[in-house]
């Protein structure tokens, strides 16, 4: 029988003597059993007493591995009819399944300016079957992020166990922005004052503040007059 579910097993009680037997009560070494009388119906004889066992694995045998087996022992105790109580043994081997294994979602947190930050996904994986853990699980990674993003929410990692099932969840790494210093790229420039204004000088695309407020960067070039010569910025 399978590791989980409900099953039901006929059981025959022969009177042979006609005194009255019946079933008095049962017991398992695991999971939920009851016993159910068949009225009416026998299989072999017509003194017999036909009862049908119910037997509810009770998700007690989920730990089992694949094709790993596990054997209930079922006491029926019976009724003699003479106010005295038979005990019979009947046994139900319940074979494993694979289970699938859980993974848990999985959030980390980092610092734009910080370093690399890793994460152990074997303590979010399990395994309830017995052949099994977080730690024999492989994972892979089967979404990855988009770049450039302050929230890393689109990780797929996918756990797979010895057998072939998977589970899948997310990772979500967090970044954390910190305030960083402005930048300020240095200019310079050379006059020549014995050349013409503006000879041979290339103007820069780029925006000027000076003593004269800001606007369009201006080519220093030499104005000239009588004896004196002026820097015009």
């Amino acid at each position: 029988m399978s590791e989980s579910g409900t099953f039901a097993v006929p059981i025959e009680i022969v009177d042979f003597d006609g005194d009255g037997i019946a079933i008095d009560s049962v017991s398992a070494t695991g999971g939920l059993i009851d016993a159910t009388l068949v009225e009416g119906a026998t299989r072999h004889c017509a003194t017999g007493v036909l009862y049908d066992l119910t037997f509810d694995t009770g998700g007690a045998f989920e730990g089992l591995a694949l094709g790993e087996d596990a054997v209930v022992v079922v006491t029926v105790f019976v009724d003699d009819g003479r106010g005295g109580l038979i005990a019979r043994e009947v046994k139900i081997t319940l074979t494993g399944e694979n289970d699938t294994p859980t993974l848990d979602p999985v959030a980390i947190a980092a610092e734009e300016t910080g370093g690399r930050v890793s994460v152990d996904l074997a303590d979010y994986a399990d395994d309830i079957d017995s052949d099994d853990d977080g730690t024999t699980l492989s994972y892979a990674i089967t979404l990855a992020p988009a770049e450039g993003v302050a929230s890393v929410s689109g990780t797929e990692v996918t756990a797979t166990d010895r057998h072939g099932a998977s589970a899948v969840n997310t990772v979500t790494v967090t970044v954390t922005g910190t305030n960083d210093a402005p930048s300020a790229k240095a200019l310079s420039g050379a006059v020549d004052e014995s050349r013409p204004a503006g000879a041979g000088q290339q103007r820069p695309d780029h925006r000027h503040c000076g003593l004269h407020g800001c606007g369009r960067a201006r080519q220093p070039y030499v104005q000239r007059g009588h004896h004196r010569a002026r820097l015009a910025l």
